[in-house]
């Protein structure tokens, strides 16, 4: 007869105190991280939401907390272009059935064959400020 298992939660303490967790093997330092997307966004998320994070740990715990504006801000971050606007983020505190940007529609063939994808729509907007096409600049109708 096989003994039943055990389920030990991931981030468990043994009688030392000690998780766990796995053990870090490298880390990025500042100046590896400084020009990277997710850093662009941390420091967009807070001039423009007055949303104070000191790295990816602070973002994930925001992300957590408040999940629909952690989205929405992400969605103005990477330049979504909203065909309708949707009226509601998440439609509930559960994700079990919930609704993200209800009523938001978008063209995704637009968003495909645009110029960049994370950093903003002015690197995708060209002449008069319409969207153009990666390969041939072409306006996206």
């Amino acid at each position: 007869m096989t003994p039943p298992r055990m389920h030990i939660p991931f981030n468990a303490r043994d009688a030392t105190g000690r998780g766990n967790e796995p053990e870090v093997c490298w880390r990025p330092d500042a100046s590896q991280c400084s020009g990277t997307k997710i850093e662009a966004f941390r420091r967009w998320l807070s001039s423009s939401c007055g949303v104070e994070t000191s790295g990816y740990d602070d973002m994930w715990r925001f992300s957590m907390a408040s999940p629909a504006e952690f989205s929405d801000a992400v969605c103005e971050f990477v330049g979504v272009v909203w065909r309708e606007r949707a009226v509601q983020v998440l439609s509930g505190t559960r994700m079990l059935g919930a609704r993200w940007f209800r009523m938001g529609t978008i063209n995704y063939a637009e968003h495909a064959l645009s110029l960049g994808v994370v950093g903003g729509i002015e690197g995708r907007r060209g002449a008069g400020g319409r969207l153009q096409t990666a390969k041939t600049g072409s306006p996206v109708n």
